[in-house]
């Protein structure tokens, strides 16, 4: 059933869905300040926890009490592994290679501060032993050897939990670090969804993208892979629009329609007979109103220049 679109309600909701679009193009010039403030916020939430742990031993190391001590090292860690959980996307061996790195740290921060409690109070009783004049016990000294060996250590493993979770972050291609469950969520409407289930194929059956490039037979093959994609229609497909965005989105389609057969007229002459059927189907496919249709329309190819045309100018021309 269509809704009546006089009604000023379904109006304003066509207006509404019409907006996502729009807002997710303006979005993509910002992307990445946004994700990489997420990550910052993970990393920063992380590592105050860990401040947390450490001024902890800090504070029960002058205070002199051992439970205070592992308090300050268990309860901050299990927070920072659940904390850990909720907003990494990482696999088994990622996971537990993360978790030990969190956690030995401040383990060994924790036996540090254990063997500094024992040294001090080791003194004070020497020292009362010295004043009495009783035998002195002088076995405390060990800690302090055990501290210069194992301190050191403790500040290695920190530096390299910081550097693992900052490589988390970083995508060789340029992408987002999808890694973060915090910089997926951008995508609210998932519309780029099609293209990261495409890449993670490519990914998972090994498929060489420089020698999938230098074949124009291939070349032809993924765009035709990537056409059928698009045959599922797009939200605003399926509830009323108002007229103005039922004739812009008319416009866009001939643009595409034009600019479709205008490339594979140029390609046409460099391909095999079977490669120029496999154009002719692809040109016969319907385009609807996608986030790639957009895409291509709005800013044109790799090749062409990159005018942005707003919805306006489209409904002028």
């Amino acid at each position: 059933a269509q809704l009546n679109t006089e009604d000023p309600d379904a109006a304003e909701y066509n207006l509404f869905v019409e907006h996502f679009y729009l807002y997710n193009k303006l979005q993509e010039h910002w992307n990445g300040f946004d994700a990489y403030a997420r990550v910052c916020m993970v990393l920063g939430a992380n590592q105050f926890l860990h401040v947390i742990s450490y001024m902890g031993l800090a504070y029960y190391m002058v205070q002199y009490h051992f439970w205070g001590t592992w308090v300050f090292v268990v309860l901050p860690m299990a927070f920072a592994l659940a904390h850990e959980k909720m907003n990494l996307l990482l696999d088994p061996w990622e996971q537990l290679t993360l978790a030990a790195l969190q956690i030995i740290g401040p383990f060994l921060a924790g036996l540090c501060a254990s063997f500094t409690i024992g040294y001090n109070m080791g003194q004070i009783r020497a020292n009362e032993a010295t004043i009495a004049g009783e035998p002195v016990d002088t076995s405390y000294e060990t800690y302090l050897t055990a501290i210069n060996y194992i301190s050191p250590v403790s500040f290695i493993i920190h530096m390299l939990c910081i550097g693992y979770l900052m490589s988390m972050a970083v995508e060789p291609d340029g992408s987002l670090p999808t890694k973060f469950s915090t910089v997926i969520q951008i995508d609210v409407l998932g519309l780029n969804k099609e293209d990261q289930q495409q890449q993670e194929q490519e990914q998972d059956g090994g498929r060489d993208v420089d020698e999938r490039r230098k074949s124009v037979g291939s070349k032809l093959d993924a765009v035709r892979r990537k056409s059928a994609a698009k045959l599922e229609r797009a939200a605003t497909d399926l509830i009323p629009q108002a007229p103005m965005v039922k004739h812009a989105q008319s416009i866009r389609k001939q643009k595409s329609s034009r600019h479709n057969l205008d490339s594979f007229a140029s390609e046409g002459s460099q391909v095999s007979d079977e490669s120029a059927k496999i154009s002719r189907q692809k040109t016969t496919l319907p385009l609807h109103y996608t986030e790639q249709t957009h895409q291509r329309i709005t800013y044109g190819d790799d090749e062409g220049s990159r005018v942005p045309r707003g919805l306006t100018q489209d409904i002028n021309e």
